[in-house]
């Protein structure tokens, strides 16, 4: 147990180190990069970052939740498309591919209630139109 004990503590004795001595210099050069691309990346970074706005993300997650999404879904489709315009309107190209995989769905969807097996819900859209 004290061989544990003393691992345990030279290993964080270690990794306090490490952090203390680690330069903090948010201007270091980036790895991969030189110095003049580090630099470059950096202020595409920023760019970036400066034009996120949580507004935008809040009204965006609430759009795509707004409906069911399972796999071939009416609304999975359209929040293809949605999201494909989105990219189109920031100058982006874009395509939606189909893709035709095996995805078991049941024929019926319904919730019962144990303790009274007449009361039921089903779920607006597993209702046939």
């Amino acid at each position: 147990m004290s061989r544990f004990i003393f691992r345990f503590g030279l290993s964080a004795v270690c990794a306090v180190l490490a952090i203390l001595f680690v330069p903090a210099s948010t201007h270091a050069q980036l790895l991969g990069f030189s110095d003049e691309s580090s630099a470059m990346q950096r202020d595409l970074e920023a760019d970036y970052d400066s034009q996120l706005n949580a507004d935008n993300l809040d009204e965006w997650l609430q759009y795509l939740t707004r409906h069911p999404t399972h796999v071939g879904s009416p609304g999975g489709k359209a929040n293809a498309e949605w999201i494909a315009d989105k990219f189109r309107s920031w100058g982006f190209e874009t395509r939606i591919d189909t893709y035709h995989v095996m995805f078991p769905t049941p024929r019926e969807r319904m919730v019962e209630i144990a303790s009274d097996p007449t009361k039921t819900y089903v779920p607006p859209e597993a209702k046939e139109p």
